[in-house]
């Protein structure tokens, strides 16, 4: 029957131990990346929130339309994200400073950038307010999403792997059979 006892008591210890070690290792992983993933939650809703944001967006999408217009391309309801690597080194037919057609505004431009700036501003003069619209966009891009995925993946697991210890040390007390002694009603009182 001690020996029983010693078990029970010695496997509590070790699922004790081993469960508080546990939890107060993976609560410090937890707060580590908590800072992240708040941070990249904030900026996806001011992206989302963003009305200088969705107008620029838009107006990428309306001069990606025009430039396709008459193809297969055009008219078209988005685009791909990589699309916005392409705006500075899409270059534009020089403009003659004669032609009455174009804006003032609008000669001396060199690529596609200068001309989604130049048609943003021209919608609302003050686009530049977007820096305040999205004023955590600059800390979120320094969030490492490669290694932050990694961290949760691995918490998972981790914690996947703490369950299934723990189940098994339930598991192997279940089976030992004490009988009622003063000491196993003690032990219950105070625990």
């Amino acid at each position: 029957m001690f020996i029983e006892l010693h078990k029970i008591v010695f496997n509590f210890f070790l699922c004790f131990s081993y469960w508080l070690g546990a939890l107060l290792e993976h609560e410090e992983r937890i707060n580590d990346i908590v800072p992240d993933i708040n941070t990249l939650l904030s900026c996806c809703n001011e992206i989302k929130s963003s009305k200088k944001f969705k107008l620029i967006m838009g107006t990428i999408l309306a001069v990606g339309n025009y430039m396709n217009g008459g193809t297969k391309r055009g008219r078209a309801d988005g685009f791909k994200l990589n699309a916005l690597l392409k705006l500075e080194s899409t270059k534009l037919i020089k403009i003659n400073d004669d032609d009455d057609k174009i804006e003032e505004t609008a000669i001396g431009m060199k690529n596609m950038f200068d001309l989604i700036v130049h048609q943003s501003w021209k919608n609302d003069n003050n686009i530049k307010d977007i820096v305040n619209e999205l004023s955590t966009l600059k800390k979120s891009s320094k969030v490492d999403i490669f290694d932050l995925k990694s961290k949760v993946n691995k918490l998972s697991s981790d914690l996947a792997r703490l369950d299934g210890n723990y189940k098994r040390v339930v598991e192997t007390t279940k089976n030992i059979n004490v009988r009622k002694t003063r000491l196993c009603v003690i032990l219950s009182l105070h625990c």
